[in-house]
């Protein structure tokens, strides 16, 4: 096996750093509305996690990954959908708090969730796709 070899076997193949949105559908909000719901989850879900010093975020955000930034936007029918999307990424293990929950003020209203940017990992991949959501 030749030098080139070994290195090819033994480096880990880096997953692209991702961050989900879950926005309600509910709300009947024009679409303009319903994007800015996205950007403040969004927005305050990278500032939670630069704040904690989270390498992935730091990553994410940097100027070299910006034309790579990926977020995947999903939409659930209700509040309930919204909570139990929140409470289901609450109950697996990837470390600290890694999301945030945007409610809109004044009028105090649930809007969307969003998770810190991370690494897309088997793990991650198996919550969100067990969702089976789409926005539209």
């Amino acid at each position: 096996m030749s030098t080139d070899d070994t290195t090819a076997t033994t480096t880990k193949k880096q997953q692209p750093i991702v961050q989900y949105i879950v926005l309600r559908r509910d709300l009947d909000w024009p679409a303009g509305a319903m994007a800015a719901q996205a950007a403040h989850a969004s927005l305050a879900a990278v500032a939670q996690a630069l704040e904690a010093n989270h390498e992935a975020t730091q990553t994410y955000i940097s100027p070299s990954n910006l034309p790579h930034m990926t977020k995947y936007v999903y939409g659930v029918d209700t509040l309930q959908e919204l909570e139990a999307v929140r409470d289901k990424w609450s109950q697996q293990a990837f470390g600290e708090q890694t999301f945030h929950w945007w409610v809109e003020q004044p009028e105090s209203i649930p809007t969307a969730f969003a998770t810190w940017p991370l690494e897309r990992t088997n793990k991650v991949s198996k919550v969100v796709k067990s969702m089976k959501l789409t926005f539209f």
